[in-house]
């Protein structure tokens, strides 16, 4: 699956693009910011985006996630405060950081299997 990383920790995004690769994943891109996360989407044909709600660009996750959910991409969500999370209703699923390859690999199945 083509899986786009929208976060903008440089050392958090690394980590994410190997463990796809791991798991068996194409890496879409990996951007920091909302506007290049849209680009890249179209450009790539991103299929599903990790996206963390904290982008420091100003857009704010939920509209990304609207935004890429408009496109047909779904969209897990990546937090430092997951738990505490009101994620709109488009996700496919939420994690904490730092993520856990096995709720990502799940999350990735249930996307698939849509």
């Amino acid at each position: 699956m083509k899986i786009l990383i929208c976060e903008d920790e440089a050392v958090i995004a690394l980590a994410l693009e190997d463990l796809l690769e791991d798991l068996g994943h194409e890496v879409a891109g990996s951007v920091r910011d909302s506007s290049a996360a849209l680009r890249v989407a179209r450009e790539r044909g991103a299929e599903l985006a990790i996206v963390d709600l904290g982008l420091a660009d100003g857009w704010g996750g939920p509209r990304l996630i609207d935004e890429l959910s408009a496109l047909g991409v779904g969209c897990i969500v990546v937090s430092g405060q997951a738990e505490d999370l009101d994620a709109p209703e488009v996700t496919v699923g939420v994690l904490s950081k730092p993520v856990d390859e096995r709720k990502l690999a799940e999350l990735i199945s249930r996307h698939a299997q849509r």
